[in-house]
C-alpha cells in the first residue's frame, strides 16, 4: 500500500534548513519504498538528535512499566526503532531514528547512502510484517499475556519471525554490506554465545537469582537465533543460499551446539512465510517455541511448571 502522507516529527536540530533538507530526503525514501512495502500500519516517523530521550519519553498509546531505550549489546548500539504503539485501538508503529545516521540520505555520492536506505527499508519491513501478524491475530500485541505459554513465545521466539519476516520483506533494498554485517555478527555469536551463557549459571550458583541468570543466560544463548533470522531473511529474499556465503557456512556446520538447531531454524521461518495467509491459530509457532524448548534445556536452563500454572 503506497502512502498518501507521512507524520514526521524533527527534533534536535541546530539549523531549520538541515531539519527541512533531512525530512524531505527521508519523505522521498519512504514514499519510494510504499511502492514495494506495505506500510499501511505507518503512523509517524521521528528523526531526533537525542534519540535516548526521544524513545525514554515516547507515548506508546497504552500504560506499561517497560522504559524504551536503544538497544546495547556486544553487537553495538542500535539506532533506529519501529516501536508498536497503540493508536485509535490498532496497533501501529512509530519509527524513531538516531538522526546523525540519516545524514547520508543528503548526498547520493556518500559511502553510506545505500546503507542508509537499507536501514530505513529494514524499519519499514517491520510495518509490513506487523500488519501480517496482527491481522491474523488481533487482540495479542501490546496485551497482557494470557499466560506463561503466551509470555513464553511472545518474549522469546516471535522477534526471530519478526527479523525473519522484516528482512525477507526488505531485501530488494538491501546491499553486501548489510549482508556482510549480519553475517559477521552470526559467526562472532557462534564463537562466544555457548561461554557465555554457561558464565552465567556459573554466577548463578553464587547469587541465587532467578531472573537476573534467565536474563543474563539466555540473552547470549539465543543471540545466534536473532543474528540468524536477520541473515535468513535476507537470503531468503534475495534468493539466495547460506552456502554462498562460506564463511557462515562453515561457521553453521562446523558448531555441534547451534548446527541442528540453526537448520531447523531456518526451515521453520521458510515455513512460516510460506503458510503466513493460512495462519488460523498460533499453533503455527510452535516449532519455533520447540526451538527455544530444545535451546534453553541444551543450554542448561530447564524449567518445571508450577502448581499455579506459572
Amino acid at each position: 500500500m503506497r502512502l498518501e502522507n507521512i507524520n514526521i516529527t524533527l527534533q534536535g536540530f541546530a539549523r531549520e534548513d538541515d531539519a527541512r533538507r533531512i525530512a524531505h530526503c527521508v519523505s522521498d525514501v519512504v514514499f519510494s519504498i510504499s511502492e514495494r512495502i506495505d506500510l499501511e500500519r505507518l503512523e509517524a516517523i521521528t528523526i531526533t538528535y537525542d534519540y535516548e530521550k526521544t524513545l525514554l519519553e515516547m507515548d506508546c498509546g497504552y500504560e506499561t512499566s517497560t522504559q524504551l531505550s536503544p538497544t546495547k549489546d556486544s553487537s553495538g548500539v542500535g539506532v533506529a526503532m519501529a516501536k508498536q504503539i497503540l493508536k485509535d485501538d490498532m496497533v501501529k508503529v512509530h519509527m524513531v531514528f538516531d538522526a546523525p545516521y540519516l545524514e547520508p540520505l543528503d548526498n547520493e555520492d556518500h559511502e553510506f547512502f545505500h546503507e542508509t536506505i537499507s536501514l530505513i527499508a529494514h524499519e519499514c519491513g517491520h510495518v509490513e510484517e506487523l500488519k501480517i501478524f496482527d491481522s491474523k491475530f488481533p487482540n495479542i500485541l501490546l496485551k497482557p499475556y494470557q499466560g506463561s505459554e503466551y509470555s513464553y513465545l511472545l518474549d522469546v521466539m516471535l522477534p526471530s519471525w519478526q527479523e525473519y519476516a522484516a528482512c525477507r520483506i526488505s531485501s530488494p533494498f538491501c546491499v553486501d554490506e548489510t549482508l556482510k554485517i549480519q553475517s559477521n555478527l552470526l559467526v562472532s555469536s557462534l564463537q562466544n554465545s555457548l561461554k557465555e551463557s554457561r558464565d552465567a549459571i556459573k554466577r548463578y550458583r553464587i547469587h541465587g537469582d532467578i531472573n537476573l541468570v534467565w536474563k543474563e543466560c539466555g540473552s547470549p544463548l539465543f543471540a545466534p537465533i536473532r543474528y540468524a533470522s536477520y541473515l535468513f531473511g535476507y537470503i531468503d529474499g534475495l534468493n539466495k543460499s547460506i552456502e554462498d556465503d562460506q564463511e557462515v557456512h562453515f561457521a553453521i556446520l562446523n558448531n555441534d551446539f547451534y548446527r541442528e538447531i540453526l537448520l531447523q531454524l531456518h526451515l521453520e521461518l521458510q515455513s512460516l512465510w510460506s503458510s503466513r495467509e493460512t495462519w488460523d491459530s498460533l499453533d503455527a509457532f510452535s516449532p519455533l517455541k520447540k526451538i527455544a524448548d530444545t535451546l534453553y534445556y541444551a543450554g542448561g536452563l530447564h524449567f518445571v511448571r508450577c502448581q499455579d500454572g506459572g
